[in-house]
């Protein structure tokens, strides 16, 4: 796995991260208010009863630990099966939501371990597959990230540290990197486009990632801003969400999960696309928003046009990445490993003031 050393002066680190807020605040706007439920500014504590043996409490003993709820926790926690996870961890704040599940602050009360709990509701159309060193069938989402999170592990991708099954759905334990926000949360708090320099750091990073994912035959399908995770300490990323993934496989896909933005061109043609060259195709479509500040397609015959506009003043080496990941012919973008090779990212930093 390659090693990132970068070589940026503190005045540079301090340019790169001055301007970085901490996005806790708008946590309100984005949970459930579907059902008439009085939403807290912060925590509510709910007492499991079913825990609480009359006999055994005292008030004059210490008060006893009682795990901490966010309200649209409640619906997944009252499930009996959900037990041995709360024995184990407590919960707290949503983080985030996505059309394949929730996550939430997590702490393991062993040893104060700050995590992150994604909870994914079951369907009737769940996958569940065999993996190799597993006797027996886990859910799609668990098995392509216990094959990325068996060692060596990638530091480029978030880890599962174990995960729950419960009648009326999954969950997943994750490590949680702190600090943190999404790259496209990065990217609003740079005024909508990142430097080449911090792009290229986080550039390269994603690539590696996208290779180590292709070596563990996981092929996640949805790489974007939204789903990586950047840590504004050690400009370190991780890549996240591996709810749109699938086994790598080297014949063609006819079936697509993920984000129309983010669709190839030959899926649009033919109905179906390959690993590989969807891969690439989409950090391409990743490597322009974040130093373009906006998608290159914003509908299908763009997309099979395939017309850029690049910002004034971006590089000509980091256009030409961009162009040969966006070639409408599949076979002539270039490999993995060709990508993290380009010249882009072996140009000296001064070549980029």
């Amino acid at each position: 796995m390659l090693d990132l050393v970068w070589e940026v002066d503190s005045q540079s680190q301090d340019s790169l991260t001055a301007e970085m807020p901490v996005f806790t605040e708008l946590q309100a706007e984005i949970w459930d208010l579907s059902e008439d439920i009085p939403i807290p500014e912060k925590f509510t504590t709910y007492v499991n009863t079913q825990e609480i043996q009359s006999e055994d409490w005292d008030v004059e003993d210490e008060v006893q630990e009682m795990p901490t709820f966010h309200p649209s926790c409640l619906e997944f926690l009252t499930d009996p099966e959900a037990q041995r996870f709360l024995d184990l961890y407590s919960i707290g704040n949503l983080l985030g939501s996505g059309g394949f599940g929730s996550v939430y602050e997590g702490v393991c009360k062993k040893d104060g371990q700050q995590v992150a709990i994604k909870y994914v509701p079951k369907d009737g159309a769940d996958l569940y597959i065999t993996v190799p060193g597993e006797t027996c069938k886990l859910h799609l989402e668990v098995a392509l990230m216990q094959m990325l999170s068996k060692p060596p592990h990638c530091q480029y991708v978030l880890q599962l540290l174990e995960w729950f099954e419960m009648s009326n759905g999954l969950l997943l334990v994750l490590e949680r990197p702190i600090p943190c926000m999404d790259v496209y949360e990065l990217c609003l708090s740079q005024q909508g486009i990142l430097d080449e320099l911090l792009a290229k750091i986080i550039m390269l990073q994603v690539v590696e990632a996208a290779r180590y994912c292709q070596s563990r035959k996981v092929f996640h399908r949805d790489i974007k801003a939204e789903n990586i995770l950047f840590n504004r300490d050690t400009l370190d990323i991780k890549l996240i969400d591996f709810g749109c993934g699938d086994l790598w496989q080297d014949t063609p896909y006819v079936e697509y999960a993920g984000t129309p933005d983010f669709w190839p061109p030959e899926w649009i043609q033919q109905q179906e696309y390959y690993a590989d060259h969807a891969t690439v195709w989409s950090l391409g479509i990743f490597l322009f928003s974040i130093v373009c500040g906006e998608m290159p397609f914003s509908n299908e015959e763009e997309i099979v046009a395939g017309t850029l506009n690049f910002t004034p003043g971006l590089s000509e080496s980091c256009c030409h990445l961009i162009k040969w990941c966006l070639e409408q012919d599949p076979t002539k973008r270039p490999s993995l490993k060709q990508i993290s090779e380009h010249e882009w990212f072996t140009e000296s930093l001064s070549d980029d003031e």
